[in-house]
């Protein structure tokens, strides 16, 4: 399906299986499915268990193919099929990512292959549970970018979202972001991509032009490449030299430095000494670390948590993990120190 005016894509129904031809027909089966048929074959159906006893095909103007049964008394009771619940690469308004291990559904946008090539590429996007939630790319196996942990007001790592543009809604259930989407509005076409180079962007139609506004890309710029300056750097953006190390630490290799290959991140100056009187130096205004070994409570205050970790001579860091009352929570990491960066707004 593509917009009319653009001819921007936004959904492809048969994208694992294209066709190459141009003799393809889309049709509503004997039995009430949605196929689509190439030289006699079919090639995709939308192979639903539910039964219409006179199926309606509508496309909305939220972008969403609906199946739905003729005769039910509406729409939304007579659903059969949509293609909302079957995200590509593109979320639009009305549409939910989605990470439900008790329901066993997870929804999530996966690239194209390539410019020219609706099949499955090698990126994702998608929500992540591990300790604080967070939204995630893969680029193969290997975290590309991440937004960082929800603290309640934002995620950590874009903290000019949500705001007066895009305002996504979101469902928590025990701790664990299960849903996210933004509600359809008329009165603006917008819609999220992520594309065969690994980019995700907000975009925006400017109807007076007929043309899409990029308005959020991610990554955004180099300090949000994942773990850019690898475990116990820290990225900064206003800086010519962008990785530097964390107070206490000095590049693994200071060669591999000189030639701004970071990738090895920073080790310790001098052993840590937890038992004979080390403590901590506060870093503020940054995205924290990656979540990759750490223990979360929801309602120590912080000096309990900075108790906590003192306790712990695994312990590497410590913060309040949610930004109301003044700060509240403990989240210890235990460690390397990952993909952390500074604001330069501070």
């Amino acid at each position: 399906m593509v917009y009319k005016h653009t001819g921007c894509c936004f959904w492809v129904a048969n994208r694992d299986e294209p066709v190459p031809d141009s003799g393809v027909l889309l049709a509503i089966a004997g039995n009430g499915d949605l196929v689509i048929s190439s030289a006699g074959r079919v090639v995709w159906s939308t192979n639903s268990s539910a039964l219409a006893a006179s199926p309606v095909l509508q496309l909305l103007d939220t972008g969403n193919l609906g199946l739905v049964d003729g005769e039910s008394e509406s729409s939304a009771q007579g659903c059969i099929w949509q293609s909302f619940d079957y995200p590509t690469d593109t979320w639009l308004p009305g549409m939910r990512m989605i990470d439900d291990i008790d329901a066993g559904v997870e929804k999530y946008l996966i690239s194209w292959k390539d410019w020219d090539d609706p099949s499955p590429g090698d990126s994702i996007f998608k929500i992540e549970n591990q300790g604080l939630p967070q939204l995630v790319m893969f680029r193969g196996r290997m975290k590309r970018f991440r937004s960082g942990q929800w603290n309640v007001i934002h995620f950590s790592g874009v903290p000019h979202l949500p705001n007066a543009i895009f305002k996504p809604e979101m469902v928590f259930k025990g701790g664990r972001l299960i849903s996210v989407w933004e509600p359809y509005d008329s009165s603006s076409l917008k819609r999220v991509t992520l594309d065969k180079s690994g980019i995700i962007c907000l975009y925006i139609m400017n109807a007076r032009k007929d043309k899409w506004n990029p308005v959020y890309p991610n990554p955004r710029d180099p300090c949000d490449e994942y773990s850019q300056c690898g475990p116990y750097g820290i990225c900064r953006i206003d800086r010519a030299i962008k990785c530097e190390c964390f107070k206490g630490f000095a590049p693994k290799s200071r060669q591999d430095w000189d030639i701004q290959d970071w990738s090895d991140g920073c080790t310790r100056t001098r052993p840590l000494n937890c038992e004979g009187g080390d403590g901590f130096v506060e870093v503020s205004g940054v995205k924290h670390p990656d979540m990759l070994q750490f223990w979360l409570n929801s309602s120590m205050s912080l000096s309990e948590c900075r108790a906590e970790c003192l306790r712990n001579c695994n312990c590497t860091a410590y913060a309040n993990p949610y930004m109301i009352n003044g700060g509240s929570g403990c989240l210890i990491w235990f460690g390397d120190l990952i993909d952390t960066r500074y604001f330069v707004d501070g």
